[in-house]
Parts: structure tokens; C-alpha cells; sequence
């Protein structure tokens, strides 16, 4: 009888092992695949050319955003660094 306890103690660590990881094992493994799939193929995002780097456009929209949150967070300060004291 204590040998039947201890399997099915056993039994019940290996599912609740599997019911806690199991999850997580997938998520890992769906997102691994995504990334990978996505290194495979750059083109798989709907651009028909693949890019070397950042654009300057995006430099300019990202500067452009900034500039805007600077300015609305810190009014008093974004027109102190447009017109400096000379």
C-alpha cells in the first residue's frame, strides 16, 4: 500500500510539473519559431526590399516626437533650447 502511495505521489508531481510548465514550454517555443521564421525570410513583413539600417526619416520623426514631448511636458524649458540666451 505504500508503494501505491508513492507512485501515485509521483504520478501527481509529473502532472503538476506538466501542467505548470507545459505553458510556458509552449510559449517559448511558438515565440522561438516566429523569431526564427521571421530571420529566415526578411522579406515575410510585406516589404519588397530589405533594410541595411534605419531610415533618416525615421531619425527625423523620432527627433520630431521628442521635440513635440519636450514641449508639452516642459514648456518654459523646449523655448529656453529653441532661443538661448546669448
Amino acid at each position: 500500500m505504500p508503494l501505491l502511495f508513492a507512485i501515485a505521489g509521483i504520478v501527481a508531481l509529473g502532472l503538476s510539473f506538466v501542467v505548470l510548465v507545459g505553458p510556458v514550454v509552449i510559449v517559448v517555443g511558438v515565440i522561438r519559431a516566429v523569431r526564427s521564421a521571421r530571420r529566415v525570410s526578411p522579406l515575410a513583413h510585406g516589404s519588397s526590399t530589405i533594410a541595411i539600417g534605419p531610415s533618416p526619416v525615421d531619425a527625423h520623426l523620432a527627433d520630431a516626437a521628442f521635440a513635440d514631448l519636450i514641449s508639452r511636458e516642459w514648456p518654459t524649458e523646449s523655448t529656453a533650447l529653441r532661443h538661448p540666451a546669448s
